[in-house]
């Protein structure tokens, strides 16, 4: 058993967090950086049961990032941020878990 942060999302959330990934996965894939793990991450996004999901340290980061990153995004495009908002403030507020290790 271990601990990871536990994510338990709705299916807006969901598809928040995908598109900030898929964001983040283009912009490594055009600049000829590694994203085998974001696109991995995406993955197990759109697999997840009953929208739940174990995130390790270094997932939780790649998600924080990336929704920070398209937070700034809208921002400079003038566009409304309330629903990143709200994402980032979950994201930032998860609790630790104990998981059996994947």
């Amino acid at each position: 058993m271990e601990k990871q942060r536990y994510l338990q999302m709705d299916a807006t959330m969901k598809n928040m967090l995908i598109m900030a990934l898929h964001s983040v996965y283009r912009r490594k894939k055009a600049a000829g950086l590694d994203f085998q793990e974001t696109g991995d991450l995406i993955l197990r996004l759109d697999a997840a049961p009953d929208r739940k999901l174990f995130l390790n340290d270094r997932e939780h980061k790649m998600l924080v990032d990336a929704v920070n990153d398209l937070r700034n995004e809208y921002l400079a495009a003038g566009r409304c941020s309330e629903y990143l908002d709200n994402g980032m403030l979950k994201l930032m507020k998860l609790k630790y878990k104990r998981c059996s290790v994947r």
